[in-house]
């Protein structure tokens, strides 16, 4: 990891192993680190007819609270926003979306990486 920013290096390690968690279910990534409008999305994926956006949320334990918990709702209308953008941007109004989390405990309780997949998290896009 980068000493020069260790949460952003944090961030990448739990989106690999979230990536890797997806392809393993099946999901086709599309999209890593995104770059819409004036954010980013974690990973976009296919999951049979549904484009899904893949918020991922890392710690490296539980000791100062769960994954998700830093998940308010400005950053849930922030990413459903994100969304938005991404379908209007690739003409994808009529598609099935949705919002996922995916909380990614680095040492968790067995001394592996803990994942935890939330499907439909939140709101999806508009």
């Amino acid at each position: 990891m980068s000493t020069s920013d260790p949460r952003g290096a944090l961030g990448r390690l739990g989106e690999r192993q979230a990536e890797r968690y997806l392809k393993r279910l099946g999901y086709i990534i599309v999209g890593r680190r995104e770059k819409i409008w004036r954010g980013d999305i974690d990973l976009i994926a296919v999951d049979g007819r549904t484009v899904v956006f893949c918020e991922v949320r890392t710690r490296t334990d539980s000791l100062h609270g769960h994954p998700v918990e830093t998940i308010g709702y400005t950053k849930q209308r922030r990413v459903s926003e994100l969304a938005a953008a991404y379908l209007r941007k690739h003409h994808l109004g009529d598609c099935h979306a949705r919002i996922d989390v995916v909380a990614v405990t680095l040492h968790g309780p067995s001394g592996r990486p803990l994942l935890e997949h939330y499907q439909n998290a939140f709101d999806s896009p508009p």
